[in-house]
């Protein structure tokens, strides 16, 4: 099988570089939009339109009802899930979400039948009420959006060094589409980088719109392994690649051809950006992937008995026959290793020390079963990878469910019990 040199890739960590200042792009224009919804309002309440008027700009605006295509939900529900928070999508549902929650409620109200007059001047009331506390909110959500808006987390993940295909999987046609699928992406790189790239390749889904290449058959190429990990590693890197649908210039899509028709010059240019972007760092771990495959396959033939092994930790040892769970239990120890190694290098050997007790803990129980102890240093490396970077979200919050894990099963060991308690008399506070 051909392999792909990393020569002939993209850099990745250029490309997470081009996804964030592409995403950057869409704080102005954002800011933009919310500015001229500010002045339709403006405009209303200058002239005092009649209530039908004022109803359908609410709802153009803000309205949250099922089916609704007002800026918040096409804005909300399109970008959702590949931010932070603060003055991204979440910024805008929490600016208008009270104006939207009366829509909602107005309109169920006036759906209920006649009304008195009383009841109807009520609901104009109501509805300037509304208005009036609309204009503000815009006028503040346009000057942070223009200030600033978070980019999507853009987590690095790579493919486990041990990992065996699934019975009955065929390695020639996994070795082959593995290349095909490297190749493709690189001529999509390359085609999207060209005045001749014709958009993404995409069509409609019981979910929305998915891409045929990088939502499809990419991930599909993956599903022969039995190690989960293989195929989630490729998800988590292309993580909120989805979502690029939502900056289409297509119906549903965060911009309105009829609302903003001068808005599609700026989203061709951003998808074309961040498809640029998310085809290099799927290309990039694919080809991981194609460079493992010898020691994939190997690990694959069954039936094959291969010599003991001792497997080293810290303090001591565990001897055990050769097979893919102690193998991956030596790559985890090893990579505790490292980054404990990291974490005294940063000035933490406290922390650095609980860690050691908590793997060396986790090696010596015998109280444990294999399973259980290769999963628990599973839960140890989650452990160390956040001590090393405490500001990443997703690596805390593994963390603490990792810790969680270890905790559960420390009443089993009281050798793990006390590394347990250490650590959280002296690493605790990170998480």
């Amino acid at each position: 099988m051909p392999v792909t040199s990393r020569a002939e890739l993209p850099d990745p960590e250029v490309a997470r570089q081009e996804i964030r200042a592409a995403f950057s792009e869409l704080g102005p224009v954002l800011a933009k939009q919310a500015r001229a919804h500010a002045e339709a309002v403006r405009r209303l309440l200058e002239r005092g339109g009649r209530r039908e008027e004022a109803l359908r700009l609410l709802m153009d605006i803000a309205d949250q009802s099922i089916g609704s295509r007002s800026w918040q939900l096409r804005v909300g529900l399109s970008l959702k899930g590949s931010f932070d928070t603060v003055t991204g999508t979440d910024g805008i549902y929490e600016a208008l979400n009270p104006v939207g929650g009366e829509v909602y409620r107005l309109r169920h109200d006036m759906e209920d039948g006649p009304a008195s007059r009383h009841q109807q001047q009520v609901w104009t009331n109501k509805m300037r009420a509304l208005i009036v506390d609309l204009h503000p909110r815009l006028i503040t959500l346009a000057n942070g959006l223009a200030r600033s808006f978070p980019a999507p987390l853009l987590p690095v993940r790579h493919p486990p060094k041990f990992a065996r295909l699934k019975e009955g999987a065929f390695v020639e046609q996994v070795t082959e589409k593995l290349a095909e699928s490297i190749d493709d992406g690189l001529r999509l790189y390359a085609s999207a980088r060209r005045s001749d790239w014709p958009g993404p390749q995409r069509e409609k889904g019981p979910d929305g719109r998915w891409d045929l290449v990088f939502d499809g058959r990419f991930p599909a190429v993956l599903h022969p392994f039995q190690q989960y990990e293989v195929f989630g590693g490729y998800t988590d890197v292309i993580d909120g690649f989805h979502n690029i649908g939502a900056l289409d210039f297509q119906e549903g899509g965060l911009w309105d051809p009829q609302a903003f028709p001068e808005d599609r010059a700026i989203a061709d240019r951003i998808v074309r950006r961040l498809y640029c972007g998310y085809a290099a760092i799927a290309v990039n771990y694919l080809a991981e992937v194609q460079e493992l495959m010898p020691r994939y396959l190997g690990l694959s033939e069954q039936g094959k008995r291969r010599d003991g092994v001792t497997i080293y930790g810290n303090v001591g040892a565990l001897n055990s026959e050769v097979n893919n769970s102690n193998l991956s239990v030596a790559d985890t120890i090893t990579s505790i290793d490292r980054t404990i190694e990291a974490v005294a290098d940063h000035g933490h050997a406290d922390i650095a020390a609980a860690i050691r007790a908590l793997t060396e803990a986790v090696q010596q129980a015998s109280e444990l079963a294999e399973d259980q102890r290769a999963a628990l240093l599973d839960s140890v490396a989650d452990v160390a990878d956040a001590a090393v970077a405490p500001d990443e979200p997703r690596r805390l919050n593994r963390a603490r469910n990792a810790m969680d894990a270890i905790t559960a099963a420390a009443g089993t060991s009281s050798q793990l019990a006390q590394a347990v308690d250490a650590w959280h008399q002296i690493g605790g506070h990170l998480f």
